[in-house]
Order: C-alpha cells, then sequence, then structure tokens
C-alpha cells in the first residue's frame, strides 16, 4: 500500500479487518491467533508517517455476538485495512 493510499483512510471511516484473538489452550495461558475471517469496524485514530510501512491506525471492532472474543480495540497496519464496502476477493464480497 502506497503512503497515498493509506492517507485515504481516515478517523470514523468504516473498514473490515482480520482481529487478532487470543485462544485458550490450557487454564491460565493463550495463544494469540489471528481470525480467518474478516469483522467491520472503526478507525478511532490515524498514525500516518512518511513511510507507508509505518502507517498505522487503531479500529474499534464492533462486539461480536460470543461476547469478548477480541479486544475491541486494536491496532492494524495500512496494509491490514479494507474498506467497508470493498469488492476485492480477499473479503469474500466479490
Amino acid at each position: 500500500m502506497t503512503v497515498d493510499n493509506a492517507r485515504t483512510f481516515q478517523v470514523g471511516d468504516r473498514v473490515r479487518v482480520r482481529p487478532r484473538l487470543a485462544i485458550p489452550i490450557k487454564p491460565h495461558q493463550v495463544a494469540a491467533c489471528l481470525s480467518p475471517f474478516l469483522y467491520p469496524g472503526e478507525i478511532i485514530q490515524c498514525d500516518v508517517s512518511a513511510d507507508s510501512e509505518s502507517a498505522a491506525f487503531v479500529v474499534r471492532l464492533e462486539p461480536h455476538q460470543f461476547e469478548r472474543v477480541w479486544d475491541l480495540e486494536q491496532n492494524f497496519y495500512a496494509d491490514e485495512l479494507h474498506r467497508h464496502d470493498c469488492d476485492c476477493s480477499e473479503c469474500g464480497l466479490s
């Protein structure tokens, strides 16, 4: 993703992302896992520098129906964001 593309994302934009999950593997121990599916959220903070590799965003995810499956606010890089209404094959919306 180019710097210009990263800068098109702004606070308040609706996006889809793959949340990071904490999967219990033993009592008092969890393993980090990246969701295989995209979920909706809203950008609440942007940090876009001159370098697209370091463009970072804080996204507030919509709550999951099964309560606390993930942290509601998570950090993502620009290349992890998908527009909420995108039509790319990775989103499964094409």
